[in-house]
């Protein structure tokens, strides 16, 4: 199940990001550089808060992708009702 997830995560996380940067077509190397160190940075900080809790298993894995899912969630809802997924 994890390697089909992982395929579909590999096949859409490029799309996804060129996706982000098309309002911003004349910076999106920039752009480009900041979804990339964002990325890298939150997986380093996240894998580290899952990586403390294994014991030999793979439930802190499941957990954690729970947990995040929820966060992002709550964003996502938090982003939406205030209106500042609008891009001028």
């Amino acid at each position: 199940f994890l390697i089909l997830h992982y395929f579909c995560f590999g096949l859409s996380m490029p799309n996804l990001n060129a996706l982000v940067m098309g309002p911003y077509r004349n910076i999106a190397g920039t752009a480009s550089s900041l979804i990339a160190m964002i990325t890298t940075i939150s997986g380093v900080v996240l894998a580290q808060i899952v990586g403390g809790f294994y014991k030999g298993d793979l439930m802190p894995l499941g957990i954690g992708y729970f947990v995040y899912a929820i966060l992002l969630w709550v964003a996502y809802l938090y982003l939406r009702s205030t209106g500042s997924t609008e891009v001028e």
